[in-house]
């Protein structure tokens, strides 16, 4: 099935120390407004209680994970090492000043803007990923998006566009890194959806025979189970107030639940597009 993910295995049991793992990140909503936050906790529970997803192998993210990925400067599957002192500050001086020139174009939309969640609320992707799909009615994140991948461009590098959520696939042919970001990193992508992924695998959730039909059983249950907290609970919308630069030093933006909320504000964001 291919469900399963060793970065997930390893959050799931508990793992504090990742050692060098790095990606570098532009998100927005982290931390997820508590409006939304507060959604989500009970979808949570829903999910967990009453399909048993967990019991099955899947992990459910915190909340304090939820973050909406606006771009992936450097994926943490193929990034390689967290830079030392110095090259770290390398990093954050190339990236802030593509961000501040990013920022600085007119189309970068003025905050706060609305994102809509997608009735029902959740979906399982094909591949067994839980997502939280969103509209953009003002067109905020593609404009920021828009404004990143010429600002890419006019540091020398190409992102990668488009193909959903493809931060830890291969890079396509053309698309190049920003010099200056670390040694042979891959090149920026900036997808063409914007959500939230709340829901990975630990474990294969299947396998042998009757795999088929448990995953059907299982879809069955997950879906009757968010139709039903939506129809109790709509969710609100998600107001973006800025976005941030950060380093990605835990798997999937784990880092305000293993290393506190001010530490991993204080030690993984670099750059604030809201900051004077």
């Amino acid at each position: 099935m291919g469900w399963s993910d060793e970065h997930i295995a390893q959050l799931a049991a508990g793992v504090k120390e990742y050692g060098d793992l790095c990606g570098l990140i532009v998100a927005a909503c982290w931390p997820m407004p508590e409006e939304v936050a507060g959604w989500y906790r009970g979808l949570r529970k829903a999910i967990v209680e009453e399909v048993g997803m967990e019991a099955v192998g899947a992990h459910v993210y915190p909340d304090s994970a939820l973050h909406i990925t606006v771009g992936t400067l450097r994926s943490f599957h193929q990034g390689g090492d967290l830079p030392a002192a110095a090259a770290r500050e390398e990093v954050e001086r190339v990236w802030s000043k593509v961000l501040q020139d990013a920022r600085a174009d007119p189309r970068w939309p003025r905050a706060p803007f609305p994102l809509r969640v997608v009735a029902p609320g959740a979906a399982l992707q094909p591949n067994g990923i839980g997502v939280i799909r969103y509209d953009d009615p003002d067109g905020g994140v593609a404009a920021i998006r828009a404004c990143l991948a010429d600002a890419i461009g006019r540091a020398g590098g190409k992102a990668a566009i488009g193909g959903g959520d493809r931060a830890a696939g291969r890079a396509p042919a053309g698309s190049r890194p920003v010099a200056g970001t670390g040694a042979a990193p891959p090149p920026p992508h900036l997808p063409d959806i914007v959500h939230t992924t709340f829901l990975r695998w630990a474990a294969e959730p299947f396998e042998g025979d009757g795999a088929a039909e448990e995953e059907a059983a299982l879809r069955a249950r997950f879906e009757a189970a968010v139709a039903a907290y939506w129809e109790k609970m709509p969710a609100p919308e998600a107001v973006v107030a800025d976005v941030a630069g950060l380093f990605e030093v835990s798997p999937y933006m784990h880092m305000r639940s293993i290393l506190g909320e001010a530490a991993a504000e204080r030690e993984c964001v670099f750059w604030r597009s809201g900051a004077p």
